[in-house]
């Protein structure tokens, strides 16, 4: 029965379109449901023998046959290069769908989802606070909403006896006047978020469809998103196709309301005025990972600076990732393809009258934005804005990266570099036994750590039922609190009272 319903459900989900342009949301299980009636003892043999035939792949193409010309073995190896390719494809497919099924065992034993609350009463406007005490807001160009400012700490608040560890949750966002404006249904929340794409445009007039997955030059723009004012952190509430929702309702999800192209110069015009009327004068850069879309990524842009309360302005890097879970490896050489186009973003940013920035590079994205900081180090080109670099859930090769990257990062002079990993992130799992090497991002294999660098352990913050534990950087109300405080009073983990693991030099820390 179960699978009768994920079945009907993938079919309704990629058939609708929700009115503003928005893919439909796929069902958690729906991969599973793509290929009913193979049970997971024969996909976990199927695995095994496709893990055997990629480590003989791999070792021939290491150890090529005596061929009789350079011709042949250079097809010898072009053949190769197709098969393990071709291999890699077919196993990432196998382990995503035992994953899958995995979870709907779960599914099936757990109970089913609580009937959704009612609505709450509408929230009157409350009248603006005295401009004593107005919060520190990021003030958008004339005639767009502002976003929101940073909580502050008592000035007498000594920082290094702060314990973020024991801080409430953070209570679920409501309108307070944050944005400047909550003019929207139900008391929306309106955040302005700046950003550079390589994408090509699609011809759409849809905010969610104006950009497509192919690459084109670099082009700035401006995005309008729209908060619900019961938004909870740690989620970006979507319309949910379990409870029959295909459409978005702006009084309870996450909507893309507007995207702006900008010229290169009036992007840094708007920009800089910004800048100007924000409390902090910084800079949030998020880099998305693969697998997600240019609304997703607004979206998820929005949120991050909403939940964490930056002071400053928002910007993301949209690359141009296909959006699909099977597009893993076609995002990987597209990641590889984008570099340049974010090493003239962080040219273009610096030009701006930002005091500090602060990187957050996810999965796939940290790829691109630790091997252009790498590159940048090496040709002596200056990083000094960049007071925090985070990178959560990097899918990188451990040894390239402890070997090649880790040591131009330690050497960014006035950048402090903090690395989120998990053992509970089934993707990166997924990653290291298709590219047969241990991923920074996770921790099943060992901690990874590196002096100069600070790794985060986030097991216990990361559900392994949103995502496959892979989202945990914008899903974990702890990981978001821990982040929050790192931005606002650039705590070590030692000072923000996470718990010490390991023996020095070998020192991490974990979330609890």
């Amino acid at each position: 029965m179960l699978a009768r319903i994920l079945l009907l459900l993938a079919i309704l989900g990629a058939a609708t379109e929700f009115a503003n342009g928005q893919s439909a949301p796929k069902p958690a299980l729906g991969p599973c449901a793509t290929k009913a009636g193979q049970a997971l003892p024969a996909l976990e043999k199927h695995k095994e023998v496709l893990k055997r035939r990629l480590a003989l792949a791999r070792a021939a193409r290491r150890n090529p046959s005596a061929a009789s010309t350079d011709e042949a073995k250079k097809q010898e190896a072009i053949a190769k290069t197709q098969e393990i390719s071709k291999t890699q494809a077919a196993l990432l497919d196998v382990l995503v769908r035992i994953h899958c099924l995995k979870l709907q065992e779960d599914a099936e034993s757990a109970e089913p989802p609580p009937p959704e609350p009612p609505a709450p009463p509408e929230i009157a406007r409350a009248e603006p606070a005295p401009a004593s005490a107005a919060p520190s807001v990021a003030v958008a160009p004339k005639g767009a909403p502002k976003t929101r400012g940073a909580r502050r700490l008592p000035a007498d608040v000594d920082k290094k006896m702060v314990d973020t560890a024991g801080l409430p949750p953070p209570a679920p966002a409501t309108p307070r006047g944050v944005t400047g404006q909550a003019d929207g249904p139900g008391g929306a929340i309106e955040v302005v978020t700046y950003y550079a794409t390589n994408r090509g445009r699609s011809g759409s007039r849809e905010p969610a469809k104006v950009y497509g997955t192919n690459a084109a030059p670099l082009t700035y723009g401006r995005a309008l998103v729209s908060i619900p004012a019961t938004h909870t952190s740690g989620r970006l509430e979507l319309p949910s196709i379990w409870r029959l929702q295909l459409q978005p309702d702006p009084k309870k999800h996450f909507v893309l309301k507007s995207v702006t192209s900008l010229k290169t110069d009036e992007a840094r015009w708007q920009m800089a005025k910004a800048l100007e009327g924000s409390g902090s004068k910084a800079i949030l850069l998020f880099v998305h990972g693969y697998n997600m879309s240019f609304a997703e990524t607004a979206m998820r842009t929005a949120q991050l600076a909403y939940d964490l309360d930056f002071p400053g302005v928002p910007f993301f890097f949209s690359w141009p990732s296909i959006g699909q879970m099977t597009g893993y490896l076609h995002d990987g050489e597209t990641a590889e393809l984008s570099q340049d186009a974010f090493n003239q973003v962080l040219d273009d940013l610096s030009a701006l009258p930002a005091g500090e920035m602060y990187i957050i590079a996810h999965s796939m994205g940290s790829r691109i934005v630790s091997e252009v900081l790498r590159a940048r180090v090496e040709r002596g080109k200056p990083n000094t804005r960049i007071s925090e670099l985070l990178l959560a859930a990097p899918d990188i090769n451990a040894e390239i990266f402890r070997t090649r990257i880790a040591p131009r990062l330690a050497e960014m002079q006035g950048t402090q570099t903090t690395v989120y990993a998990s053992s509970s992130d089934l993707a990166l799992i997924a990653s290291k036994t298709v590219n047969g090497y241990q991923r920074v991002g996770e921790t099943a294999g060992g901690v990874f750590v590196y002096p100069g660098l600070e790794t985060i352990d986030a097991s216990k913050a990361a559900l392994v039922m949103r995502d496959f534990g892979h989202s945990y950087l914008t899903d974990s109300a702890a990981v978001l609190r821990d982040i929050g405080s790192l931005l606002r009073l650039k705590l070590s983990a030692k000072a923000r009272g996470l718990s010490q693991t390991g023996i020095s030099p070998d020192i991490y820390w974990s979330l609890r």
